[in-house]
């Protein structure tokens, strides 16, 4: 299925690429053996992820070539729109889904990335992380015991680093 995807990912920044993708489904992964949560559904919703309406219709029939069935394949699409962190999830699929857009890359990547998407987008390293602590970190919340655990820690990390490198850009 990896390889069915990829094309769909190609030529996207480091950020939002397949090794997004990747990364998405390591820490969903490490969340559903945590919480006791199945993952195969997690999995092909993941797959959806930051794709175009036209890409996400390509690979829902892909889905269905593959024995899927056309009720799987729609509901895998629905899921992944619990990644948006806007998204208030309901069911434990939907959580992991959610909590593991926000908890990507661990402890120091949510900061990092946020720098990374700001240089593409021509911002400076200043104002990118001044945007993370405004717009980005206020609004980081996970819906799982376990998730928000990390996220609390994570969220500490990331302001003290913010903070520390504020004071050398």
């Amino acid at each position: 299925m990896m390889e069915m995807i990829e094309p769909f990912h190609e030529g996207k920044d480091p950020a939002h690429g397949m090794e997004h993708i990747h990364r998405l489904r390591l820490m969903a992964k490490t969340i559903c053996q945590n919480s006791g949560i199945p993952r195969e559904d997690i999995y092909f919703a993941i797959f959806f992820h930051g794709l175009t309406t036209t890409q996400q219709d390509q690979v829902e029939s892909t889905f269905i070539s593959f024995g899927k069935t056309p009720e799987e394949a729609k509901h895998y699409r629905e899921l992944s729109t619990y990644m948006s962190r806007d998204a208030v999830p309901s069911t434990n699929e939907e959580k992991v889904l959610h909590d593991c857009h926000v908890l990507e890359g661990g402890k120091y990547f949510a900061l990092i990335k946020s720098i990374i998407t700001g240089l593409f987008d021509d911002r400076s390293i200043g104002s990118s992380i001044e945007l993370y602590e405004k717009k980005i970190l206020p609004k980081q919340r996970c819906y799982l015991s376990y998730t928000r655990r990390i996220l609390k820690d994570q969220q500490k990390i990331m302001k003290d680093m913010a903070q520390n490198m504020k004071e050398f850009v």
